[in-house]
């Protein structure tokens, strides 16, 4: 049975006041907890949570199920994820891990269940495509099943997350990377004919926004006096609304300088169709504009690419153009340089051989020593 709990209020760096519950209950092994809650905005939102987790709590019952510790854990990720990401966490394990494990008792969870599991992922294949999934794809879903059983080691008395002795399936990186170069991506704009979708495309591959925060785009992120973009936010489905949220990372929010051609004509149409400052300036979904870019593609004869594959093809075509990896890493906004390497090193030329070559111009430069009868030849001090 859980103690009564303590709520508080504290102040943020910034001066705005948040609330926190604090209280003592049993885990499933029967051990004494502190549990604490923190980031409410106001005082009835901690108190709801409190009695929320004080009604669906079971934790003190040693055959905790799956399920129950899946219905803990989204409630204490609700106040910490955005919509987006709780969405798509919420639908990987209803979708992929649920279904296997939901009445399954924590303690029954070891190494070789998770292993049995991965099995049964690597064998099975998408409804949608009859393929089977990408390693990537497998990968994610495991790094969700292994962050609940870190939950569970850290809350519910676990002693070890059996995903981690179990190991990983999958990679965290895609076996290839498919980007257009600038002659394919100027033969597509030849066979694109629709003004709209033209000028999207090449926001998108001279600039290398998400397609996320091109659709968040509005005539006041764009100064009519500066040729930049001011990426400030983020637009989003979520239960198929859409939804304007702040930007993936810290260093998604950024200025992106772009070519004075393309600003010209993003506000020529921005004049043309009378767009209002704060409204957006394309309404255009995310499967629309994958839908017209593999048809024109199709047209033109072109490699089929994805939307998102346009942001690979402007920062494939900044390292042509020998661009370093930090300009290009703020330039797509990523918070580290580390981050823009791992996923785009791979397109830099043979370092190797280029620094083979310099050496060897370098050495062929050195005076020739070793002068007849120079009885220091091959001494050193």
């Amino acid at each position: 049975m859980a103690s009564q709990g303590t709520i508080t209020k504290y102040k943020l760096k910034d001066g705005k006041t948040r609330w926190e519950v604090r209280f003592w209950d049993k885990d499933f092994t029967g051990k004494n907890r502190q549990v604490h809650k923190s980031g409410f905005v106001t005082r009835a939102d901690a108190k709801e949570w409190y009695d929320s987790y004080i009604g669906t709590g079971n934790t003190n019952d040693p055959s905790m199920t799956f399920g129950q510790l899946y219905t803990a854990y989204m409630r204490d990720m609700e106040t910490r994820l955005k919509a987006t990401t709780l969405q798509h966490k919420r639908w990987t394990f209803e979708t992929h891990i649920l279904p296997y494990y939901k009445d399954t008792r924590l303690q029954d969870i070891d190494s070789h269940s998770i292993v049995q599991w991965q099995n049964k992922l690597m064998k099975a294949k998408d409804p949608k495509t009859g393929k089977k999934y990408t390693d990537t794809y497998l990968y994610s879903i495991h790094e969700q099943m292994s962050a609940i059983m870190n939950h569970a080691v850290k809350f519910y008395g676990i002693m070890v997350n059996p995903c981690k002795i179990a190991g990983s399936i999958g990679s965290s990186k895609a076996e290839e990377m498919h980007f257009w170069s600038l002659e394919q991506f100027q033969k597509f704009l030849e066979y694109e004919n629709k003004t709209l979708y033209a000028l999207v495309f090449k926001i998108l591959y001279w600039t290398g926004l998400r397609e996320g925060e091109l659709l968040a785009l509005t005539p006041r992120d764009i100064p009519e006096g500066e040729c930049v973009i001011h990426v400030t936010k983020n637009y989003v489905m979520v239960d198929g609304h859409g939804v304007i949220q702040s930007p993936k990372t810290k260093g998604s929010i950024r200025d992106i300088e772009i070519p004075q051609e393309l600003h010209d004509e993003i506000w020529d149409y921005i004049k043309k169709v009378y767009i209002g400052r704060d409204e957006r300036l394309v309404l255009y979904s995310k499967t629309a504009l994958n839908k017209e870019l593999h048809r024109v593609a199709k047209l033109a004869d072109l490699p089929e690419i994805h939307v998102h594959e346009l942001r690979h093809s402007h920062v494939s075509l900044l390292i042509h153009e020998n661009v370093d990896m930090e300009t290009i890493s703020k330039r797509v906004g990523h918070d580290k340089t580390s981050t823009t390497m791992d996923i785009y090193g791979h397109m830099y030329p043979d370092q190797g051989k280029h620094v083979a070559k310099v050496l060897s111009i370098r050495m062929r430069e050195e005076p020739q020593g070793g002068q007849e009868g120079d009885p220091e030849d091959g001494k050193s001090d």
